[in-house]
């Protein structure tokens, strides 16, 4: 029998087509084979054993089949009085496993625990509900709907029990009493099924961490206005009952339901990968959707769509109601209007209104905002200091006086740029030791090395500002003696809030994706302006950049802390040769397969995005590890973000010439 399950709910209510794609080999799910969601969603199970250790002492169901698992779960519910781990309710096709259910008499209460954030200082209307309070808030409609369902099954499987449905989170609010308390909660490999597991320190007592780091949020009453349709679904309209019944019916039936495509395809995990594409066994389920709603023909599969459109925000709206997929059959009339402030460099219609243009002559183009990028060039103090941080955020604080998910600055990496064309990976700092808070030697070690000049400092984005800015408030409420030199070296190269708006200080970052936001048009940007996209475009536009880094380190003269003379940054004559980041080496070389095993990122070939960088750190902060693994580990993190500030070196040498036509 085909079960609809909590996890199929919640896909169906995505999109009801993913149910008959999913589980299927014939479609490919690339969220199951990426391996840094799958680190990415184990970070609950810290959360989930923290819950455990609150309601401390229950029963945890643990039998695979969820027939015996029901069976158990029955069982032991027969009791006055149970709590139960993976509690499995079973009614009708319908089966779902509850983290936490704790049974007094004749009452449940179904507890879910999250490691997403809360504070226990909000109230439960003004953080779970829009302000009208007729629709739920959009951050959390897939957790409640999700123990909506958990509630419905259990009410149906025990009639004769009533059942209130809580929400267990992380408090935002609460403050870590005692340090090390991540150091309580090691991470270990199940050789049974491979699966992550959490060991609690021996003896360990929640009370013994002193201050609550979660709350329980009582949401009872919203469960009940989505079980009885006073809430309906965001995506289809239809109310809980109705979607029950529609997905539930064609799942075990094991029917295709058709979903209209729109903007909710544009992160479709069921896609075909480039290892995949020339598979004639393989079929791309969001391929077939496209074509079977018959306004794409299969030639036009690989045009841009409508979301594909810089900051597309108008594109569900587009598409729902003028049925335009594709960004080519758009007008200036669907995309941003013009600003009636005109300000310096490229507006969001300009931008859009530019792509847009590129895709319907299928040319492509480089334009400049040169009054905007003379602006940027005048402000310009060589040398140029190029930055880049690795940072990671974790529920549980690792020491006393912060709070769950504050900002762990771990590396940094720092290239600089001098007028006379010379290029230097001058500094980079790492701190990976589990007992170590790293903040404010981070900042020790990045205000020494940008201390060595006064030139101008480069950042990509708004994270290095923001992080900076965290760490400055962490050290406000510090004890460190040489807090206030800190915190006046943060504020001298960040903007920051004050009481009467914001400030700047004499050296603060300039950023470099706010730059070629205002200045720069490059078709291959396409829709996005992150480093990973912005680089490969200008390196495919530039023979000048492509010609230089296909040489060896020691023949471009690009110093490098961490690779030798010999390594090239690009390959042009390797597949994908021209992208840096899909060719740095493996972070494990020299280790046999039997000592991979042990690896939980064994399956990651390289770091070679900011996600799996930061898991990695999670990684070494919550498991016992060799010195030969750490090492191989902090060589794989120094490379990676060695990467990030050469990759802002080439995207500013690539501008270079035109800055200096402007002079």
């Amino acid at each position: 029998m085909r079960y609809l399950t909590k996890s199929r709910f919640k896909l169906g209510l995505e999109c009801p087509t993913k149910l008959y794609y999913t589980g299927k080999e014939l479609f490919p799910n690339q969220k199951q084979v990426d391996p840094f969601l799958q680190q990415l969603a184990n970070g609950g199970f810290q959360v989930e054993a923290l819950a455990r250790l609150m309601y401390e002492n229950g029963d945890m169901i643990a039998d695979k089949n969820r027939e015996n698992a029901t069976t158990e779960t029955t069982t032991k519910l027969k009791q006055n009085n149970a709590l139960l781990y993976e509690a499995s309710f079973l009614h009708d096709g319908l089966h779902v496993r509850t983290d936490i259910v704790q049974k007094t008499e004749n009452h449940l209460r179904l507890i879910e625990v999250k490691a997403k954030s809360s504070r226990s200082s909000d109230s439960i209307q003004d953080e779970f509900l829009q302000k009208n309070k007729k629709k739920l808030d959009s951050n959390w409609e897939s957790y409640l709907w999700d123990l909506a369902f958990q509630t419905h099954v259990a009410q149906k499987m025990m009639p004769e029990m009533s059942v209130s449905s809580f929400l267990l989170l992380v408090d935002k609010d609460a403050v870590a009493s005692i340090d090390g308390i991540h150091q309580k909660f090691k991470i270990t490999n199940n050789s049974d099924d491979q699966r992550m597991n959490i060991i609690v320190e021996k003896g360990l007592k929640y009370d013994s961490l002193e201050n609550d780091l979660l709350v329980e949020k009582d949401v009872s009453e919203i469960i009940l206005r989505i079980l009885s349709g006073d809430i309906v679904h965001s995506e289809n309209g239809l109310s809980f009952l109705d979607n029950v019944k529609m997905l539930s019916e064609n799942y075990a039936k094991d029917n295709e339901m058709n979903s209209p495509i729109g903007r909710k395809c544009k992160d479709c995990e069921f896609r075909l990968n480039d290892s995949q594409v020339n598979d004639a066994s393989l079929i791309s389920g969001f391929n077939r959707c496209w074509i079977k709603d018959g306004r794409v023909r299969k030639d036009e599969l690989s045009s841009p769509k409508t979301y594909n459109i810089f900051n597309s925000g108008f594109a569900k709206k587009v598409m729902i109601e003028d049925s335009i997929v594709l960004a080519k059959n758009l007008s200036e009339d669907h995309i941003y209007k013009p600003s009636k402030t005109k300000k310096s460099g490229f507006s969001m219609h300009e931008r859009q209104a530019l792509q847009l243009e590129d895709i319907k002559s299928l040319k492509n183009r480089k334009e400049f905002n040169e009054e905007a990028l003379k602006s940027y060039w005048d402000k310009m103090k060589f040398p140029l200091n190029m930055i880049d941080f690795e940072t990671c955020t974790t529920a549980i604080p690792f020491t006393k006086g912060m709070r769950p998910y504050e900002t762990i600055a771990f590396q940094f990496s720092h290239h600089v740029v001098y007028e006379d064309g010379r290029v230097e990976h001058a500094n980079q700092w790492i701190c990976t030791d589990p007992h170590k808070f790293p903040n404010f030697d981070f900042v020790r070690a990045l205000k020494d090395a940008l201390g060595k000049n006064e030139g101008s400092i480069f950042r990509f984005h708004n994270h290095e500002n923001t992080v900076l800015n965290e760490i400055k408030q962490q050290l406000t409420r510090s004890k460190e003696n040489d807090k206030d030199i800190l915190i006046s070296f943060i504020e001298e190269i960040t903007s920051y809030e004050i009481a009467e708006g914001k400030a700047q200080g004499w050296r603060c970052m300039i950023d470099l994706h706010r730059l070629i936001n205002d200045c720069y048009h490059n078709t291959h940007f396409a829709h996005s302006l992150s480093l990973k996209v912005v680089l490969p475009a200008v390196i495919h536009t530039d023979e000048g950049i492509q010609s230089r880094y296909a040489n060896s380190i020691a023949e471009i003269g690009v110093s490098s802390l961490n690779f030798d003379d010999s390594h090239s940054w690009l390959k042009p004559q390797h597949e994908n040769g021209l992208d840096p980041y899909k060719h740095l080496p493996l972070p494990f070389e020299g280790f046999t397969d039997e000592e991979l095993a042990d690896f939980f990122l064994s399956n990651d070939n390289n770091i070679s995005n900011g996600g799996t960088a930061m898991m990695v750190y999670a990684k070494m902060q919550f498991t016992e590890m060799s010195n030969e693994e750490r090492k191989a580990l902090e060589l794989a993190l120094y490379k990676y973000c060695e990467l990030d500030t050469l990759a802002m070196v080439m995207v500013f040498e690539h501008l270079w010439p035109v800055f200096k036509s402007l002079t």
